[in-house]
């Protein structure tokens, strides 16, 4: 797993820039002495590198072999190891509890499963994007993977995002709980959760279900509850993903006694978007502050994105890995729109070029204005 960590000047003029429109448009909205605080906020992460998203390779797809029998042990090799394993498999996929971390993959359990979309490059970049705004995202590669001896396919090996979330970015030793994976943007509700978690997360559920409680004490309860930076920066990265179908685990935190959104999965481009909001995301982006600075993160995001062609490269990355697989080895899930299988055998994707276009001209035109 890479992580990136570089400094130049143009990212520190993003940077400038974002604290600046935050100051102004939360001054203006709330006040002086409260935009500050927002502006600073909104303005943390903007340079920080998109959590445990790997850096596109314009190298070829790793091939690696998962051997299991029917008492679920097995092995899971790559040209250069062998980890004994335990596999569950599912209609959602593969899941694998490996002895020790697979390669440098450092969550303890991940999934083997088919990408998203045929094309294989939506759920990569999907993820890549929201991971720009800061939002934390499940580890996720593209790997060719032979099934019990089977033929290889282009699959996504992700992380199951458990107890170890927190360790495995280096953010504290101490275990998280996990609750269920929903729609973004909802709130994942009280399954999952035990002790003090249990009881702070009903404590949010009466909060979003009594009509009657006043803007004031909801947004003290939210504040209390809630990862509000990471949940406003998983709204911002949708933003910037035109609000398509997402799917997110909710995670409790001993370290900062709040729930975190995870995002698990994405795609760039569907049939439909979401458009309304409702229950927690109502209510927060119901708040002039709040929605300012989600209309900030967005903005970075987007320059972000945009800075140093870091867009293009990444795309480009992803579609030289891609153009060695062939067709027969691709097989996608229906979550979004993707490639289409000719006659021929060849993969055409789904006016690729008109989707990365159509990104590049959305990312532009939240830098121009300002707004999703």
């Amino acid at each position: 797993m890479t992580r990136r960590s570089k400094g130049n000047g143009s990212v520190a003029a993003v940077v400038a820039g974002v604290v600046a429109l935050s100051f102004v448009v939360c001054g203006v909205l709330l006040g002086l002495e409260r935009a500050w605080p927002i502006a600073r906020d909104a303005a943390l992460g903007v340079a920080m590198d998109p959590l445990l998203v790997r850096s596109p390779d314009a190298g070829s797809i790793p091939l690696v072999e998962v051997q299991h029998g029917p008492d679920g042990t097995g092995v899971f090799r790559t040209p250069d190891d062998a980890v004994p394993v335990r596999v569950q498999v599912s209609d959602q996929g593969i899941v694998i509890d490996p002895e020790r971390p697979l390669g440098d993959e450092p969550y303890a359990r991940s999934i083997l499963r088919l990408p998203a979309t045929v094309d294989g490059v939506q759920g990569q970049a999907a993820l890549w994007l929201v991971g720009i705004a800061g939002a934390p995202v499940a580890g996720q590669s593209l790997v060719l993977a032979r099934v019990n001896g089977a033929k290889p396919r282009l699959m996504e090996l992700s992380e199951v995002v458990g107890p170890d979330m927190e360790q495995v970015r280096g953010l504290s030793p101490l275990p998280v709980q996990v609750g269920a994976v929903v729609p973004v943007p909802a709130w994942g509700g009280v399954e999952g959760f035990s002790g003090q978690a249990a009881q702070r997360a009903a404590a949010l559920e009466r909060t979003l279900a009594d009509t009657l409680l006043t803007a004031y004490a909801r947004r003290d309860t939210i504040a209390a509850v809630v990862d509000l930076d990471a949940y406003l920066r998983l709204l911002a990265g949708w933003e910037l993903l035109a609000r398509t179908p997402a799917q997110c685990v909710w995670t409790y935190s001993p370290r900062t006694h709040r729930f975190m959104p995870v995002l698990v999965r994405a795609v760039l481009e569907a049939d439909t978007a979401i458009t309304a909001e409702e229950g927690l995301a109502a209510i927060v982006l119901g708040d002039p502050g709040w929605r300012a600075q989600r209309d900030a993160l967005v903005r970075s995001g987007a320059e972000l994105a945009l800075a140093q062609d870091r867009f293009d490269k990444a795309w480009g990355g992803w579609m030289r890995s891609l153009s060695a697989i062939p067709a027969k080895s691709r097989v996608g899930a229906a979550m979004g729109q993707g490639a289409q299988v000719e006659a021929s055998g060849t993969v055409r994707m789904r006016g690729a070029a008109e989707l990365r276009r159509s990104l590049q001209e959305r990312l532009r035109a939240i830098t121009n204005t300002g707004t999703p």
